[in-house]
């Protein structure tokens, strides 16, 4: 998935250099600034193993609770990129403190030798504009056999 963030003068978009591509956009007119998002759209994989996504799901819930939801987004979804870090979107049933945000953070990081961004959306919180982008473009990641 590609994210294209372009903010300037209205007279000057980009939109017809965009329209080459399939993509999902949403405008925000901030006075005299358009703010453009577009994501492009394509078939999601994987660049971690079966084991490292046990290992990710295993922990985050041992920490954020049994029901959580671990969704992967950002680089590792991407097989044409090199190394990057791992993007964690976790959904939990019950209020994840940014203590144990840390503690998730701080495992991961000590079991898988990468670099982890955790990013928690806790019930009953709206979804901020980052939630909503990495949500769009994530995928669920489940305990394999």
């Amino acid at each position: 998935m590609v994210l294209i963030l372009w903010m300037g003068n209205q007279d000057k978009s980009p939109v017809t250099r965009m329209k080459k591509i399939s993509y999902l956009d949403f405008h925000v007119l901030f006075d005299q600034f358009e703010i453009i998002i577009a994501i492009a759209c394509h078939e999601y994989t994987m660049r971690l193993s079966a084991e490292q996504i046990n290992t990710i799901v295993t922990t985050c819930r041992a920490v954020a609770g049994a029901n959580a939801l671990v969704w992967l987004y950002g680089s590792r979804l991407d097989d044409t990129r090199h190394g990057g870090d791992v993007d964690l979107l976790i959904e939990p049933a019950n209020t994840v403190s940014l203590l144990l945000r840390a503690r998730i953070k701080m495992l991961l990081e000590q079991i898988l030798s990468l670099p982890v961004d955790v990013l928690v959306k806790n019930p009953g919180t709206k979804d901020n504009p980052f939630v909503s982008i990495a949500r769009a473009q994530a995928k669920l990641l489940e305990i394999t056999p």
